[in-house]
């Protein structure tokens, strides 16, 4: 009885022993998870971050190209217009030095006229 008595003893401080162990073991583990839940919710927002700032550097991107695009049309125009006023002024120039040879041709006439009137 004795015997019998020191191994279920013997026994039962084994299986507290183990269900120490095994509490321990399901302590380190919740103790593991909690801390890879943390982490992954770290990085879940870190993910969700580089998202919006993706989403926004897109909109940056798109909204440069169109700029991009309006001074190309901008500069294209001005270069038209820079072109047009050239020939208008080319024009003017050509237009007024045809008069001032016609107002020379008609000035000369009268004045060899007026000369012949005297002679």
């Amino acid at each position: 009885l004795a015997e019998q008595s020191a191994r279920l003893l013997i026994e039962g401080e084994a299986i507290s022993s183990k269900r120490a162990l095994e509490v321990q073991l399901h302590e380190e583990r919740q103790k593991s998870l909690t801390e890879q839940s943390a982490r992954l919710a770290t990085e879940k927002e870190a993910i969700n971050s580089n998202r919006v700032l993706s989403d926004h550097f897109s909109k940056e991107i798109t909204s440069n190209r169109a700029l991009e695009m309006q001074l190309h049309e901008y500069e294209e125009r001005q270069k038209c217009l820079a072109e047009q006023s050239d020939r208008i002024a080319a024009e003017k120039e050509a237009d007024f030095e045809m008069r001032l040879r016609e107002e020379n041709h008609r000035y000369t006439a009268e004045q060899s006229a007026s000369i012949a009137a005297v002679a």
